[in-house]
């Protein structure tokens, strides 16, 4: 028995490999990497040439016969010389990129949570990341940042949970979603007669919003071949995807195979033909971007969700384009809105707001302004009323039954530096999750389909600002501007002045009357985003107040002090009150990118404009870039930065020249040029 045992010992040890031949075969590894690097530039020549002829032969089937060999070389030679130009311009990005950011992200290493072990007066509760006044502590094991994530994103997209759609009488009569009778009688112009008196009216306003008819999208929950070759022709190899293996890449290969396409659009259709979503759909991969970098508190992390590409592209196909589609065609598009709609661009959004202001500069009219900071966007859309709207646009129900049953079994799994995570979450009874997330194809659809319900619940009878012509014969009224979930809204004065008062009084009651009129649009259009999911931090957002005052007949705009007035509403079901802070007309404050100043000078965006100058003279000077990846780093990244904003605002010569100083200061040397070489040679046209 001994014998036979010690045979099975030394059986199994010799089936191990030996430690000294595993540092023989790494010592072999190592010396054959530095053969092939010392190599690398000739080794990847040969696979280049090898590229260009395959991509000769794929093209020209028939350049492979012998007889065409000539033709088959200069043609692979000019592919050849396209190859090696791609090859020289993606090292030159490359550089570039590592010149402007030197820091560069590789994942979530390390997390920050509350110290609930820490002993400190009333520093908040330690489960709720946002609220938390005490001492905070580092986690880096990859399971602790795991779990720390999933908690706080599970929070994140709980959040809808006490608006009407999220929970509460509305939310049980059209079901979580949004598929009962009450649900489809209400698409078909029936509100429910259960609703209590004391129902708020915005949620009626809603209700009756949804029972209204609209134009029905034709279009079925059919991919077409067609249909797969126009989505993957166009999408970008480069997009990440969830970590299952089928890369976009794969998809866009198929291409070249009808049987392969003919399948692929099969399998996409089929969950939404008959409703349900695939296992391998409900995977999600949630990576985090840090808002603050170097500071990644838990609850100041982006969350980027990472879908499989069949069901982006499907989402985006059957849903995203047709619905799209036609909103634009039927004018169902809010003009308010900006974002996320065909034809329009960010940098309108707010050349209106600097319109606006403009205009009551030179009539010398008084008006009001308030900047909203919506809360969540993406993560509060509430399922049922999503899908309620996509199906009264004309989705067939089991496309919407898809969509549903993907959100309420879909898995999140947390990717950092260390991997994608084994702890994950998802939508449960006792926590449901709200919204598609940031990634998915169909979020701006979706978050547009919500605010179209907003714009047409607005009252009517709440006054709004309007601009007349000098001539009065044009007059233009807006209740504000939007891009996505960045919203403005704005109000002017109609005051009547009474010759028996005082220009003091009529002053003061010209400034209650503009602030009770922002405070009505403002509360009221807060209600109807609270009722459609989502909501507004009046904490984080401010208004501000353009009057006048006259002095010997020279008018000047009246500051907070002058013009004395403070605006309190309340958020949701919360009667406590919210104060708005208030700015100064004369202080910019920035708004999609650009600092706007509503009195008209531009001096905090000339600041930044510097900034950005100063930045890129700083990284260029201690860059190895030649003259012409120096130049071309000017034209595509630098250049396009500061003059984002010139459109739209008015900076005099002397800011402009003080922006540009540091830009020359940079790039001349590096291109050989002497700084004191005159302006009109440097600019002059070819």
């Amino acid at each position: 028995m001994y014998f036979q045992q010690e045979g099975a010992i030394s059986e199994v040890e010799s089936s191990f490999t030996r430690e000294h031949e595993i540092k023989k075969a790494q010592q072999e590894a190592y010396q054959n990497l530095k053969t092939l690097q010392k190599s690398h530039q000739e080794l990847r020549d040969t696979y280049l040439e090898d590229l260009a002829e395959a991509i000769v032969l794929d093209r020209s089937p028939n350049l492979a016969d012998e007889a065409l060999a000539p033709v088959r070389a200069e043609r692979s030679e000019k592919q050849l010389k396209q190859l090696i130009s791609r090859e020289k311009m993606r090292r030159m990005y490359r550089k570039i990129g590592r010149t402007l950011n030197k820091v560069a992200g590789k994942g979530l290493s390390r997390t920050d949570i509350p110290d609930a072990a820490a002993v400190t007066e009333g520093p908040g509760d330690p489960d709720d990341p946002k609220s938390w006044k005490g001492p905070w502590k580092s986690i880096t094991n990859p399971t602790e940042i795991a779990r720390a994530v999933c908690k706080v994103n599970a929070r994140q997209y709980h959040q809808a949970h006490t608006t009407p759609f999220g929970s509460g009488l509305v939310a049980r009569l059209v079901g979580r979603r949004g598929d009962t009778s009450t649900a489809n009688a209400l698409l078909q112009g029936t509100i429910p007669e259960s609703l209590p008196s004391s129902t708020m009216p915005e949620k009626l306003k809603v209700l009756n919003t949804l029972a209204s008819p609209v134009s029905i999208a034709s279009g079925t929950a059919v991919i077409t071949p067609d249909d797969f070759r126009s989505t993957y022709r166009v999408a970008n190899e480069g997009t990440s995807s969830f970590q299952s293996g089928r890369h976009i890449g794969h998809y866009k290969a198929s291409l070249k195979d009808p049987r392969l396409v003919q399948l692929y659009s099969q399998m996409m259709s089929i969950p939404f033909q008959i409703g349900f979503a695939p296992q391998r759909w409900t995977k999600v991969t949630d990576i985090m971007l840090e808002k603050e970098p170097k500071y990644p508190r838990c609850h100041r992390l982006h969350i980027l969700a990472l879908f499989e590409s069949d069901l982006n592209h499907a989402k985006r196909i059957i849903i995203g384009r047709r619905l799209l589609h036609h909103m634009n065609d039927q004018n169902m598009l809010p003009p308010m809105q900006h974002g996320s709609v065909p034809g329009k661009h960010c940098l309108s959004a707010f050349l209106k707001k600097i319109l606006s202001h403009d205009h009551l500069r030179l009539t010398k009219h008084s008006g009001a302004f308030i900047e909203n900071d919506a809360v969540g966007c993406y993560d509060r859309l509430v399922n049922n009323l999503v899908l309620m709207l996509i199906v009264k646009l004309g989705l067939p129900k089991s496309g919407a039954a898809c969509i549903g049953d993907l959100w309420d079994s879909v898995v999140h799994m947390i990717k950092t530096s260390y991997g994608i995570s084994t702890v994950s979450y998802g939508s449960t009874a006792a926590q449901p999750l709200y919204g598609p997330g940031q990634g998915s194809t169909c979020g701006p659809l979706f978050w547009l389909l919500c605010y179209w319900v907003i714009v047409q619940s607005l009252d009517p009878t709440i006054n709004v600002a309007k601009f007349e012509s000098a001539c009065k014969d044009i007059i233009v009224e807006i209740t504000g501007v939007s891009f996505v979930d960045d919203s403005s809204l704005s109000v002017t004065s109609d005051y009547i002045w009474d010759p028996n008062l005082t220009d003091i009084v009529h002053q003061l009651k010209e400034v209650e009357h503009l602030v009770a009129r922002l405070a009505a649009l403002s509360q009221h259009w807060e209600r109807l985003l609270f009722t459609t999911g989502g909501a507004i931090n009046f904490q984080k957002s401010h208004w501000y107040l353009m009057t006048w005052l006259w002095n010997n007949g020279l008018p000047r705009l009246a500051t907070a002090r002058q013009s004395s007035a403070h605006m309190v509403l309340t958020t949701g079901y919360n009667m406590l009150q919210d104060i708005v802070p208030r700015i100064e007309p004369t202080m910019g404050y920035r708004t999609l990118g650009v600092y706007v100043t509503p009195s008209g000078t531009y001096t905090k965006q000339a600041e930044v404009l510097r900034g950005y100058a100063e930045f890129f003279r700083d990284q260029l000077s201690s860059s190895t870039l030649t003259p012409s990846e120096a130049y071309c780093c000017l034209m595509l990244y630098i250049r396009p930065q500061i003059s984002y904003p010139l459109p739209c605002i008015s900076l005099t010569e002397t800011q402009c020249r003080h922006i540009q100083a540091p830009v020359m200061e940079a790039i001349l040397p590096r291109l050989h040029i002497k700084h004191h070489s005159p302006r009109a040679v440097i600019f002059a046209g070819p």
